[in-house]
């Protein structure tokens, strides 16, 4: 043990979902061994932190946007006319829902494209 130049041991556990995950990604990654695969992925692996605070907000702002725009429907439907203040409130809720969901996708750590 004295001669290795790895001398710490890690013991892992797996589910058999996990288990057939990590066999797929070892043979796609063409790795000679699983060990090689799993120190390479320490070394080089990616690891990604996401932040959902922006994606809740923005469904809260969708959520007001439909239920506003619901009533506005009922309304109009009941009375033959909406008030411009209604349409001005939705127009300004949509408008938020959208410089939310450009804010989200200008984070995104690729583009699929």
């Amino acid at each position: 043990m004295e001669n290795r130049t790895r001398k710490h041991q890690v013991h892992l556990d797996l589910s058999d979902d996990e288990w057939e995950i990590l066999n797929r990604k070892c043979e796609l990654s063409h790795s000679k061994s699983k060990m090689e695969f799993l120190r390479h992925m320490i070394i080089f692996g990616m690891v990604y932190t996401v932040d959902y605070s922006e994606l809740q907000q923005y469904n809260w702002y969708l959520s007001n946007f439909s239920n506003n725009l619901n009533q506005i429907a009922r309304v109009a439907n009941e009375t033959g006319s909406i008030s411009q203040e209604s349409i001005n409130h939705a127009v300004k809720l949509m408008e938020e829902v959208w410089r939310l969901q450009k804010s989200m996708l200008s984070k995104q750590p690729f583009n699929p494209r």
